[in-house]
């Protein structure tokens, strides 16, 4: 049975440059079914109203794709929470965008 329908299980090597040095991480692509769950927990109802949690959208993605940092992994909501905002968007670059119909997959550097 052919596989290519599924997510990769091949981790993803990104190297950010950041304020003249470099972090390495590795990253694993998010399955439809688990950016779907991230979705649905994000979401804030009010009312009639529908909204989604951006900033808790991209953390909890990011702590699943997250298998290597240069941090302890223990510490990567605490992490998380405390980036700089350059670093942040850095990051957030390889986190599937919500409001996209496709996941898509990590860029390779």
């Amino acid at each position: 049975m052919s596989e290519e329908f599924l997510v990769s299980q091949e981790l993803k090597s990104v190297v950010l440059e950041f304020k003249g040095q470099e972090y390495s991480f590795k990253l694993k692509d998010l399955s439809w079914s688990t950016r779907n769950k991230i979705i649905s927990k994000c979401m804030v109802v009010v009312e009639k109203s529908v909204s989604l949690d951006i900033d808790k959208y991209y953390r909890m993605c990011l702590k699943e794709m997250i298998v290597e940092a240069p941090w302890d992994l223990s510490k990567t909501d605490e992490m998380l929470s405390r980036l700089s905002g350059d670093f942040g968007y850095a990051l957030q670059k390889f986190v599937p965008n919500p409001f996209e119909e496709t996941a898509g997959e990590i860029p390779k550097n």
